[in-house]
């Protein structure tokens, strides 16, 4: 299953444009500033159709745009007014106007929403919107003539282009401070940080290059020549491309439990699964299961494609089996056997039955007149003795005596061994 994972690169022209977002499933709409031939408008394009469906007048030569997380909000630059539009996306009406710095170019939102940045080509400084007020909070001054700006996926970093002093400013969005300078190409003009935040692409307009920086040390790692006068304005990096892996859960065993994990919430009966079953993970998630025995019944381990401990690392489809099993039927509740004297050993062992024996092995009678019984057989150890009242509540006999009634389903049953010589080894 082909999902998004390696980051592609596309440079635009300086045509503004912004996709509604996060919401593009629920709201497929387009964003397009008309700066030229006065038309100082916005037009709305349903990208399901491709049809401008909405012409929303903005101020005077608008040029950047950008939606918020939400797809509530539109921010829009207007170039000769200086100031901000924000648009309600419910009913395309402008529904206030920020005034900023001299000719605001590009503008971006921050993941949270919360904050716009916005680059004032002509007053060199970055202006800070807060998203619930509309209102200024902030003045950071960058570089000379900075048209481009970019929020990184975390919202700790801000990448100004500074044309004319041809560098980034990187500015720390806790303090409004610019924190570090990186030189770059001649002309940077558009900045897009990719989704992992690890690298800023500039597009430098003079010299017909794309500067890649290493978010991580502010320094430029590679220079991607492209054509002539590349203007990228806004996200231009598209989305990480990844595949993505079914894991699915099956049963064994003759007990019943559950298997849960996020998206998980599989039933166990009888080796038969049921439920929620299957899961989507992204390559290279690492999915811990987490299985529970019901009541008279225990977790045995797993198999298939998980490890011991229930852990699969997603990176083709796999499969894990949870194995339930009935729980130990009885339990010792005294042991006169004679460890020292193990050639004869005359003794007597209590036992309780415990559990759903009756589900677990399909043949216990409902109803038990309570009596405890005595059965004379040779046992040696502890270990086999285990073994053969097992094999008598499985199969209703040991040593090929038949014991119907003799031993029975109660929760606090006790029935009485009377343990006499020792077998043949």
């Amino acid at each position: 299953m082909l999902r998004f994972k390696a980051d592609f690169l596309a440079v635009i022209l300086l045509a503004a444009i912004s996709l509604i977002g996060a919401k593009a499933e629920a709201a497929p709409f387009a964003y397009i500033t008309n700066a030229s031939g006065f038309s100082n408008n916005v037009s709305v394009i349903d990208t399901a159709i491709n049809t401008v469906v909405a012409t929303v007048a903005v101020g005077t030569s608008p040029v950047g745009v950008s939606v918020n997380p939400t797809g509530t909000r539109v921010y829009v630059t207007n170039v000769g007014s200086n100031n901000v539009y924000v648009i309600d996306t419910a009913t395309n009406a402008v529904v206030a106007t920020v005034p900023v710095g001299t000719n605001p170019y590009g503008v971006s939102v921050n993941p949270a929403g919360t904050r716009v940045y916005v680059a004032n080509l002509f007053s060199n400084n970055v202006y800070v919107i807060d998203t619930a007020t509309n209102a200024v909070v902030a003045t950071v001054a960058v570089g000379t003539s900075p048209p481009g700006v970019s929020v990184d996926p975390t919202g700790t970093r801000v990448y100004v282009t500074n044309s004319e002093s041809a560098n980034v400013s990187v500015i720390d969005t806790a303090t409004n401070t610019v924190v570090a300078t990186v030189p770059v190409g001649i002309g940077p003009f558009g900045v897009s940080v990719n989704p992992a935040g690890t690298r800023a692409y500039v597009a430098n307009q003079s010299s017909n290059n794309v500067s890649v920086i290493d978010t991580a040390t502010n320094t430029v790692v590679a220079t991607v020549p492209v054509g002539i006068g590349p203007s990228a304005l806004g996200q231009f990096i598209g989305p990480e491309q990844y595949e993505s892996f079914i894991l699915t859960i099956t049963g064994s065993g003759n007990g019943s439990g559950t298997v849960s994990e996020t998206g998980i919430d599989c039933t166990i009966t009888n080796g038969t699964s049921g439920g929620d079953c299957s899961e989507v993970y992204d390559d290279g998630t690492v999915v811990s299961l987490t299985p529970s025995a019901d009541a008279g019944y225990t977790f045995t381990g797993w198999s298939g494609d998980c490890d011991a401990d229930g852990q699969v690392t997603m990176d083709a489809d796999k499969t894990c089996t949870a194995t339930f099993t009935c729980s130990d039927p009885y339990e010792i509740i005294n042991d006169l056997y004679d460890s020292v004297n193990t050639e004869v050993a005359l003794r007597s062992i209590r036992i309780r039955l415990k559990g759903t024996l009756d589900s677990c092995f399909n043949r216990m009678p409902a109803a038990i007149d309570g009596d405890i019984r005595s059965l004379n057989y040779a046992v040696r150890y502890i270990e086999q003795f285990k073994m053969y009242v097992n094999k008598y509540i499985k199969t209703g006999e040991i040593n090929g005596e038949t014991g119907d009634g003799l031993l029975q389903r109660a929760d606090d049953l006790i029935a009485s061994f009377t343990c006499e010589e020792t077998p043949e080894p």
